[in-house]
């Protein structure tokens, strides 16, 4: 492809893991009718959930594949298979409960095309978060400049919904680097970061967080599988960063992610087993102390906080908006 290529030209596959949710055709149609942009729609399907036939395409919509993975093993598996099935010169990622701005793919192609290195570069952007009461707010508050991905997502990582992120939803690459790093397909959790924190890590990558949001999220999702008290895994996935990640960054995750887990699931050997992994390392920030004692509040009282910080953080924007425009009157 030639660099005056124009999006237009360019084919993007879009991989779209899936159980079977009755969400999934709004994902699907929004995938499939992108502006400007040819799109090749590959959802991905739990073969032990669904056997496919209840999945609705919407008509007209004849770019999309449905493949049933007998062999499922979860999102991570899906993506993986999705990725390495992808012929076209970029992929795309969807959640089926998430959907897109109807020119999402193509921004995103503008972008990579004006980089140096269109086929090095992974990029993302914000989110919009949507609550059932209609209300809605963007997220992060602030994006990924430079620097390594590690330490922009969870160095003083906060109870709050607008915290630094880069949403599985929001990201593009070109297919070479996606199959270069792929997914983990053995990973249950922390798949969206493993998958962000090893391909950023590959020669010459460069990492773009967009300021537009281009996909939108349930709240509901806030505090789903985060919520989970498997702390056993997510610090298993974490210590084979020990010794690569900047020690201040190993300790905020100790702190905000398996020890959560391991309070959440009222786990002596949990918090054991993550107080052992402290030892030699520095004193994770406030931030994360606050966020890991969080594993002892409820569920419900855990979403609550999540959902006050997101309406507070739009409140907030709103505000500032007014004051902007008063100043300039």
């Amino acid at each position: 492809m030639t660099s005056g290529a124009q999006p237009s030209e360019i084919d993007v596959t879009v991989v779209i893991p899936t159980m079977g949710r009755p969400t999934l055709t709004r994902a699907i149609e929004t995938a499939a009718r992108q502006d400007g942009v040819r799109t090749w729609v590959v959802v991905m399907v739990d073969g032990r959930r669904t056997d496919g036939s209840s999945i609705v395409v919407p008509e007209g919509c004849t770019n999309v594949a449905i493949v049933v993975d007998g062999d499922a093993r979860g999102g991570a598996h899906l993506r993986h298979s999705g990725t390495a099935r992808a012929t076209s010169r970029f992929v795309a990622y969807l959640d089926d409960d998430d959907y897109w701005v109807s020119d999402k793919l193509q921004r995103q192609l503008e972008v990579a095309l004006r980089s140096p290195q269109p086929d090095r570069v992974v990029i993302g952007s914000r989110i919009r978060y949507v609550n059932p009461d209609g209300t809605s707010t963007d997220a992060p508050t602030t994006l990924f400049v430079e620097g390594r991905v590690e330490d922009y997502l969870f160095r003083s990582r906060r109870l709050s919904a607008s915290r630094n992120l880069m949403h599985t939803s929001t990201m593009f690459a070109s297919t070479a680097l996606a199959q270069e790093s792929n997914w983990d397909p053995e990973l249950t959790r922390h798949q969206d970061w493993d998958f962000l924190v090893r391909i950023a890590a590959l020669p010459n990558v460069s990492v773009i967080h967009m300021p537009e949001s281009l996909a939108m999220v349930g709240m509901a999702e806030v505090g789903g599988i985060s919520r989970s008290t498997d702390w056993s895994s997510s610090l298993s996935w974490v210590r084979q960063f020990r010794d690569r990640w900047d020690p201040k960054t190993y300790s905020d995750f100790l702190a905000g992610q398996p020890l959560r887990y391991a309070l959440g699931a009222r786990s002596f050997t949990g918090v054991k087993e993550t107080a052992r992994e402290f030892r030699g390392a520095p004193l994770p920030s406030l931030n994360n102390l606050i966020l890991g004692m969080s594993g002892l509040a409820s569920g419900t009282m855990y979403r609550k906080a999540m959902s006050r910080s997101s309406r507070s953080s739009a409140a907030d924007r709103v505000e500032d908006a007014d004051s902007v425009r008063r100043k300039g009157a």
